[in-house]
């Protein structure tokens, strides 16, 4: 699952949700903090990084139009490394950016 916060996976042995990626500007106390629940890591949380120019340009080139990128620098980049990052379809990481 995908937040504006950070990226959750599910624990192999418990199947329950954990924080394993955090976006720059959070942080892990920060995650936890805004969670309705007690919120578990995974044991390898990281940063992410943010999408290379190289990737966000063949992620324009395609989407010409800005359809799925959007017009915003900031909400392309998004879309763009989650795109790449976690191979997710355009359509998913945009309606859980929109819906937050």
């Amino acid at each position: 699952m995908v937040s504006t916060m950070g990226v959750y996976a599910f624990d192999e042995h418990t199947k329950e949700m954990c924080l394993s990626d955090y976006f720059p500007d959070q942080s892990v106390k920060k995650i936890k903090d805004n969670s309705a629940w007690d919120l578990n890591m995974s044991p390898n949380v990281i940063e992410t990084h943010a999408p290379t120019e190289d990737e966000i340009k063949i992620l324009r080139d395609i989407d010409t139009t800005g359809f799925y990128l959007g017009k915003s620098d900031i909400f392309s980049g998004l879309i763009s490394f989650f795109y790449v990052r976690f191979n997710l379809p355009f359509s998913v990481v945009r309606f859980h950016l929109l819906a937050v």
